[in-house]
């Protein structure tokens, strides 16, 4: 079986990048329509009311409004990385049974999305509706409650480059169980850091000359995700020559395998996409920046085609 991808223009990578947008979207949407009513409620308490909300705890209220920071970093994030996606990149020009099946899957879901983003939108204009006369017509109250919220919210605002940083450097250590490579002579040493339990000094090492690649890709984690799902699709054949390479592989009757997907999707490193007769390679490494195999694979590239 021959894996190939090759690059072309596709009309429907946009979509793509829409997907995870509008799931960012709604996910905003839904939150201001719950903040709108955690505000309402302590900006306008009501005595004669049981509103469990009334009489929260500092430690209570310091964890909802920590919640309110995450689902508001989650919805930026969608957004943002709906932005990011190079839809150039996302091209499939073979197309067969498994790359229809992942268009399927793209309808399917920009359908969901669209379908999420309209009751969203809808739940927050009820809320709206619902809680307009305390916003309008009664005075305000500003309880602990608020000020906790408030407070919360600002030293998040103060510390989040600091706690980027430090998940950043967490990452960072994470990143090393990933991929390792080294360019050769005639093409790349991949290092695929297995952990040996019975033998923890065996290395998995393959080898792969240049001349036995025709395309790389490089993805972010977003990308690499709606390249997978949605232009290769539900590939039972890639899956089940992965598994018959690796078994081969690992009982040492195989050079490497043909297939090797395993760490593809990671938010962490360096996802990169190889493609051959012979060959599918979709791994992330553990680095930031492959430009020096790029580069390398360009050059071999131009020196063969003079």
């Amino acid at each position: 079986m021959q894996a190939n991808i090759r690059n072309s223009s596709s009309s429907s990578g946009g979509t793509s990048r829409i997907i995870p947008f509008l799931t960012g979207i709604a996910l905003l949407v839904a939150t201001l329509g719950f903040l709108t009513i955690l505000l309402s409620t302590i900006l306008f308490p009501d005595p004669s009311s049981s509103d469990v909300l009334n009489g929260l705890s500092i430690t209570a209220m310091i964890f909802i409004s920590l919640l309110f920071t995450v689902f508001l970093e989650a919805a930026f994030w969608l957004i943002r990385q709906g932005f990011k996606i190079d839809t150039s990149k996302l091209a499939n020009k073979e197309r067969n049974a498994w790359s229809f099946a992942g268009l399927l899957t793209k309808i399917r879901d920009l359908g969901q999305v669209v379908v999420l983003v309209v009751m969203m939108l809808a739940f927050l204009t009820f809320i709206i509706y619902a809680y307009r006369d305390d916003f309008m017509n009664n005075p305000i109250q500003f309880t602990q409650q608020f000020y906790v919220l408030l407070a919360t919210f600002g030293v998040y605002i103060l510390l989040r480059h600091p706690l980027k940083s430090i998940l950043g450097s967490m990452g960072k250590k994470v990143r090393g169980n990933l991929s390792r490579y080294r360019l050769t002579s005639k093409g790349i040493e991949i290092d695929l850091n297995f952990k040996n339990l019975t033998n923890r000094s065996k290395k998995y090492k393959v080898n792969i000359g240049f001349d036995e690649i025709d395309e790389i890709r490089t993805f972010s984690f977003m990308e690499a995700q709606s390249f997978l799902k949605y232009e290769i699709g539900p590939n039972v054949e890639l899956v089940a020559r992965q598994t018959q390479d690796m078994f081969q592989y690992m009982k040492g009757e195989s050079n490497r395998p043909g297939v090797y997907t395993i760490s593809a999707l990671s938010s962490i490193g360096k996802t990169v996409f190889m493609r051959g007769p012979q060959l599918f390679y979709f791994l992330t490494f553990d680095t930031e920046d492959v430009g020096e195999l790029i580069n390398a694979f360009n050059s071999f590239r131009g020196s063969n085609q003079r």
